[in-house]
């Protein structure tokens, strides 16, 4: 299984450091509408996860070394 170190270590060698997405959630299942994910669906449940922990911003992921 891939960790979050291994993306985040494989995604600072092979793109840029703008391209480095700033922020990485792993979700177990994904709300799909037939053959689609329905991003508007996801965004909605983790801006409530977020709420419900009183999370305001997220930290920023840095590349380990």
């Amino acid at each position: 299984m891939t960790g979050l170190s291994d993306v985040l270590k494989v995604g600072g060698e092979t793109v840029s450091a703008a391209e480095v997405p700033r922020y990485v959630r792993f979700v177990t299942e994904w709300p799909m509408s037939g053959t689609k994910i329905q991003k508007a669906r996801l965004r909605q449940r983790i801006a409530a996860e977020l709420a419900a922990a009183a999370v305001t911003e997220a930290p920023r992921l840095t590349c380990p070394a």
